[in-house]
């Protein structure tokens, strides 16, 4: 009788149908980004002009990405609510398939595939900051219209803003600087006194760029303090603009 009455409870239960979603979900996502791609590879080759093999390395590099950030994720993201860390990497999908379903060049293609995993060196970076009032993305586009590049800043206090997610094609010379600028120009309208940004150390490119920009080297800051292969920039650009 007694395990009766235990059955009925548990047969009582209310159903978590968050749960089922968040498996159909996942379910989805790994047949749209991973299982119909590879059938597609003909058709991405042809609009992006390049072979399918180099197509396919679209769906390497994020199977690559994805070993990456599975051997880190749970370190890094052990004190993010699981229910807004699943909501920030499905928003980060989203994001991805935009950018690939949008991508006019073999650069943004990749760019895009390897975003799917939510691993790109800079997990600080939130879905909520694109709600931010004072939040920038910024696009490049040459003259046939293709991305060629894409920077973003984002308020850390209400006169410093942060430089993220800033990559530019090497198709072209001048469209770092261009954004850089743009970026820069768009700050001090928006009424920020300063920018600061990270970037890695072995990156020597890019730490030689915003050293030519102006940028001067300062303590690693917030999520960057202790973290001995990162490097930390900052420039006041009311002096400069």
């Amino acid at each position: 009788m007694p395990s009766t009455l235990n059955e009925d409870k548990r047969l009582e239960r209310p159903a978590y149908w968050s749960g089922v979603f968040a498996m159909a979900l996942c379910v989805f996502a790994l047949i749209a980004s991973e299982f119909m791609p590879v059938s597609l590879l003909t058709t991405i080759a042809q609009d992006l002009h390049i072979t399918e093999g180099l197509a396919g390395q679209g769906i390497t590099v994020s199977g690559v990405f994805a070993v990456i950030t599975s051997l880190t994720i749970s370190y890094l993201a052990k004190g993010i609510d699981r229910k807004h860390l699943l909501l920030g990497l499905t928003a980060i999908m989203a994001i991805s398939g935009l950018i690939v379903s949008l991508a006019q060049s073999y650069t943004m293609y990749m760019i895009g595939r390897a975003f799917i995993t939510g691993n790109n060196g800079k997990k600080h970076f939130t879905v909520d900051s694109i709600g931010e009032d004072r939040f920038l993305w910024v696009l490049a586009r040459n003259e046939k219209g293709d991305a060629v590049g894409y920077a973003t800043i984002r308020p850390l206090t209400e006169g410093i803003a942060e430089v993220k997610r800033m990559f530019s094609s090497q198709s072209s010379p001048g469209i770092g600087y261009a954004l850089l600028t743009f970026l820069e120009k768009s700050a001090k309208a928006m009424g920020y006194n300063a920018l600061l940004l990270e970037t890695r150390k072995v990156n020597t490119r890019a730490v030689k760029f915003y050293r030519k920009n102006g940028y001067i080297s300062i303590n690693n800051y917030g999520p960057y303090v202790g973290r001995d292969e990162a490097i930390c920039f900052s420039k006041n650009y009311n002096l400069h603009i």
